[in-house]
């Protein structure tokens, strides 16, 4: 397991590059973490390369990966 610091990150604003990974023959799974200290694992199946964050102005949290 390690985590991962954003290539690119601003205050609201981030991504990962992560084909790189896959290529090593390795996978990866996003961990959420939750304010009521709910963990979810979610292991993406099939190949993404890139993963991008953005957090509005109520805090709220979005990750698409492609």
């Amino acid at each position: 397991m390690a985590v991962l610091i954003p290539d690119q990150a601003s205050p609201r604003s981030g991504s990962w590059t992560l084909g790189y990974v896959y290529d090593a023959g390795r996978s990866v799974t996003i961990r959420c973490k939750y304010a009521d200290a709910q963990i979810l694992d979610v292991p993406l199946a099939r190949r993404v390369n890139r993963c991008t964050y953005r957090i509005d102005a109520r805090k709220a949290a979005r990750l698409s990966c492609q």
